[in-house]
């Protein structure tokens, strides 16, 4: 009984932490992305290019 109760709960673990890293991944994705745009348009400014 005890080790079919561990098996499920490392079942439970595993597709928890898989969904907190494609979430993880997701936000950390989206915010790189979103600071990259924003390093390159000061950059442009900066440059002269933008604006």
């Amino acid at each position: 009984m005890s080790e079919a109760k561990e098996n499920r709960t490392q079942e439970n673990q595993s597709k928890k932490s898989q969904w907190l890293w494609l979430i993880g991944l997701c936000l950390g994705g989206g915010l790189s992305m979103y600071i990259l745009a924003k390093l390159t348009r000061m950059l442009g400014l900066w440059a002269g290019f933008g604006g």
